[in-house]
């Protein structure tokens, strides 16, 4: 069986970092500027440039793209002409056989386990010199065509599943306010109540279990909320974060003050896991207020 070629990253294609704008070059029209915010879409705010520089820095339909400051991502460019921005590579495939759709799956697996070495910085910032050396394994270019064609299907069901996901949301959303009211107005006339009045309280560690009694605990964190906590981490007794954290039940409801949006809401179904830091947890009366209806609350 023939071995896959070992190589790093930067001997794989060259990368061009692109172009530091200022804003006093920035224009109402002429080429757009290619910024992280917008290929993150976390800003629909455009940028121009009306000069000339490098032609390096010019980006066309379907070159591929790498954010390696900030918000970490590879991305393929599906507009016109443009410039590219700093804190982006460009890549162009001038040294290895390379199947577009099979490396834009290597960058993608390879910015995951970098960002691990940058875990925890205010701003993740991945430098060129540890990109360049990241070991990545490269198979021939029919075996990438294949793997590609195998993760480019996976891809594409769960798109589809995810979509199918996002309509039974929207549906559910609708029942709700269908057969409550909308929480905020209240037109059904609903008895009202502060949410602390119908929460219990809810333990520290150390309180309701003792070392002697456990042996390991499951962490579960914010970069875990999804719907439904379902990854958690197993520590040992000795291990495990301080005693101020929370130990969760089921029915809990988890939300995240670090970023918090609907995505980083959940509902735990497992007795005994220690929350992290970085979300609030709800326990509610269950006399006074279901937790599975303060969720949907929470979510609408």
């Amino acid at each position: 069986m023939r071995k896959w070629k070992q190589i790093g990253l930067g001997d794989t294609a060259t990368f061009f970092n692109g172009y530091a704008f200022k804003p006093t070059d920035w224009s109402t029209s002429g080429k757009e500027i290619i910024r992280i915010q917008n290929l993150t879409k976390g800003s629909s705010q455009i940028n121009y440039f009306e000069g000339e520089i490098p032609e390096k820095y010019k980006v066309r339909k379907g070159d591929i793209l790498i954010s390696w400051s900030g918000s970490l991502g590879v991305y393929e460019w599906k507009g016109k002409d443009s410039w590219l921005n700093q804190h982006l590579f460009k890549v162009v495939f001038d040294k290895e056989d390379l199947d577009k759709s099979f490396f834009t799956y290597l960058i993608s697996n390879s910015l995951k386990k970098l960002e691990t070495q940058v875990h925890g910085a205010t701003m993740k910032h991945i430098t060129k010199k540890k990109f360049d050396a990241f070991p990545v394994a490269l198979p021939p270019l029919d075996q990438q065509k294949k793997i590609a064609a195998i993760l480019d299907a996976a891809d594409a069901y769960r798109q589809k599943t995810k979509a199918l996901i996002d309509k039974y949301d929207q549906l559910t959303q609708s029942l709700f306010l269908d057969m409550f009211g909308d929480p905020v107005t209240n037109p059904m006339g609903w008895e009202k109540a502060s949410l602390e009045t119908c929460l219990q309280k809810v333990d520290k560690i150390g309180k309701s279990f003792s070392e002697d009694s456990i042996q390991y605990v499951d962490i579960a964190s914010v970069d875990n909320i999804r719907n439904v906590i379902t990854e958690t981490t197993s520590y040992s007794i000795n291990e495990r974060p301080s005693r101020a954290q929370q130990i969760l039940l089921s029915g809990d409801i988890v939300f995240s003050t670090v970023r918090p949006n609907l995505k980083n809401i959940a509902i735990n179904h497992v007795d005994g896991r220690i929350g992290s830091t970085g979300f609030f947890v709800c326990r509610t009366d269950q006399e006074k207020l279901s937790n599975f209806f303060l969720y949907k609350v929470l979510l609408s």
